[in-house]
Parts: structure tokens; sequence; C-alpha cells
């Protein structure tokens, strides 16, 4: 049975035709035997949405989430009273060991909570929550490293680390950040200052 559905997205309604079957809302661009209108709020640019007390990502209904309670975070993170959600191989995921009340996602598909750091749902080993910070472009730093996406940087300095928000050149060499020994393309480095 296909339905009506008022969009809700940015203050803006409009009106698209899906079918809510086994769990999973399916959209269409043709209206047939529609009988009643069902109101979705879109939460998020990616991918949740919410019907009535039901929660969806990409379309799935999420089993088991709190819709009272549920709050989009950031990116493809959210919460409710009882789980943190994050989305990865195409698959929903719910994160049980995290501390809710501290939970917070920093950017660049990074969060943390006072114990640990993620990125996106992969908890992160070794890493200083109290003074890890995100830099910008998937850079992110502790007291002690620096990583880019999930992974450490060797011989980075955490201190003197510095990311750029366009690429730069220094004659043929292209990096989009630099420490005091260093410039970096992502995660490699590219050029020693001191030789």
């Amino acid at each position: 049975m296909r339905k009506i559905i008022s969009v809700i997205f940015l203050s803006i309604s409009i009106f698209i035709y899906c079918e809510i079957k086994d769990k999973k809302i399916n959209f269409s661009e043709k209206q047939e035997n529609s009988e009643e209108v069902k109101k979705i709020e879109f939460l998020s640019i990616h991918g949740y949405t919410k019907e009535k007390n039901k929660i969806y990502f990409a379309g799935i209904q999420l089993e088991g989430v709190d819709s009272e309670s549920f709050e989009y975070l950031g990116n493809e993170y959210a919460k409710d009273k009882n789980h943190v959600y994050a989305f990865g191989d195409n698959s929903f995921l719910s994160t049980e060991d995290v501390d809710l009340k501290s939970f917070k996602y920093l950017g660049a598909d990074y969060s943390k909570d006072k114990y640990s750091v993620y990125y996106g749902y992969r908890k992160l080993e070794k890493i200083d929550p109290s003074s890890f910070e995100v830099l910008g472009g998937f850079y992110g730093k502790d007291k002690n490293n620096v990583y880019y996406f999930d992974s450490k940087i060797n011989n980075a300095d955490p201190e003197t680390f510095k990311v750029y928000t366009e690429d730069r050149y220094i004659k043929d060499t292209i990096y989009n950040a630099e420490d005091k020994n260093n410039y970096y393309y992502q995660e490699d480095i590219v050029k020693n200052k001191k030789k």
C-alpha cells in the first residue's frame, strides 16, 4: 500500500510518495491508491528520519531505539538514553560500551567520551580523550600523537602540528599539514624540513 508523506526539511514541506513495508521506507515518484498521509521528520541530511515513534536510518527502521530521547549529534552519529549509534560498513551499529553522559561528536567523524576516542564506529586505542581535539581535514591529536582518520602519524609533533584548509606547495612538493620537523600530505611525510 502506498502512502503520501509530508516531508519537513529545514521548514520546507513537500509531498513525496512512499511505501512503508517490512520496516523499510521505499520512495517513489507515483502515487497509487494512497489512503492516508503520514508525516516523516527528516532529522539530518545523513539519513536519520522519524515517523511517529519510529526512527529510520537510510530508510531502514532501527530496532530498540528510544524515540523520545533520540538525538541527532552530527554527521552519522545519534544517541538515545540507552545507546550511541554510528553508521559503518553498511550496517547500523550500536555502541553500548560508551559513557552516554559524556559522549559527544567532535567533527570529521571523531567523537569521544570521558574514557575513549572513536573514529566512526571504531574505538581508537591508546588515545588520551581528555586532551584529544579535532584539527580539521580528518586530522586529530592528543597530547602524545597526531592522527589522520584512525591512524597514528609516526614522528609527528602534536605541539607544533598545523593543518591547512587548502593544499600548499614547496617547489614540487604538495602538503596540507606541517610540524616543526616535516611537511605532511595526509598521513605521509612528504618533505623533511632539516634536509
